[in-house]
């Protein structure tokens, strides 16, 4: 353990018994233990910040976590990994402070964060992939037939689920990524970069992690217009709060 891990335990501690004599009414006691407490961090030029982040390491430290797929009967397994839904996972599972690995032979995925990220991650990947599955056949099935009535022939549908699917998941990464930085605070980029590097360095560790391939480098995902609009337009409406595993509550499916 290192000087400062030491000095954070430490200031754990303190924080720890601050908190229990306040909750028994004892202020005068509460008081001097935060004063210790504030004391320590100048003495050692840290921040509230290092102490939680240092605390959540202790109690949440980042770990794998399989996804449940028992829970998602309707999520269609495979043999071998399929592009959109990896890419689809991992911008959803970066906005959560995860990364993915995937199963070799599958494509079942593992998350890489803390847990309580992870939940997160799980439930929003697996709703966003079931509603980008369903919504992308129901949007081509109808841009098909309206070509067939206009035109009398398909060609303008070629390639339209491909570009509704793409264009989905870069109006999500874009939601994703203004969410992110919205308010541009130091302490909210603070706490982004830590949990990035916590993350990573346990994935350095591992040494597992998948190479997933860039969308973009598909031309044939780039080829219909139609369908890329169509995807950016619904990836707008979707909700990507995953607010349903913090609440408890089920949430409503997206389709």
């Amino acid at each position: 353990m290192s000087p400062t891990e030491k000095v954070l335990d430490k200031l754990k501690k303190i924080q720890a018994m601050a908190d229990g004599a306040k909750a028994i009414g004892n202020e005068a006691e509460a008081q001097a233990f935060a004063e210790a407490f504030q004391r320590m961090l100048t003495q050692h030029k840290l921040s509230l910040s290092d102490v939680e982040f240092h605390n959540l390491d202790k109690d949440e430290p980042v770990a794998e976590w399989p996804i449940d797929y028992r829970k998602y009967p309707e999520f269609d397994t495979k043999r071998s990994a399929v592009q959109w839904e990896s890419i689809l996972a991992q911008i959803i599972a970066d906005a959560q402070h995860c990364q993915i690995i995937r199963y070799t032979g599958t494509n079942r995925l593992i998350l890489v964060g803390r847990q309580s990220d992870a939940e997160v991650a799980e439930y929003t990947i697996m709703t966003l992939l079931r509603a980008a599955n369903t919504i992308s056949r129901r949007e081509y099935g109808a841009f098909y037939r309206k070509c067939m009535a206009e035109d009398g022939h398909p060609r303008k549908a070629r390639g339209y689920r491909d570009a509704f699917l793409l264009g989905f998941i870069n109006g999500l990464k874009e939601r994703y990524d203004k969410a992110r930085n919205g308010d541009g605070s130091s302490m909210a980029l603070v706490r982004i970069a830590r949990e990035k590097k916590a993350v990573a360095d346990f994935m350095a560790a591992k040494k597992e992690a998948g190479d997933l391939k860039s969308l973009q480098s598909r031309k044939q995902w780039e080829m219909n217009i139609h369908g890329s609009r169509r995807g950016r337009e619904v990836a707008a409406e979707v909700d990507i709060d995953g607010k349903a595993v913090k609440s408890g509550k089920a949430q409503e499916r997206l389709v």
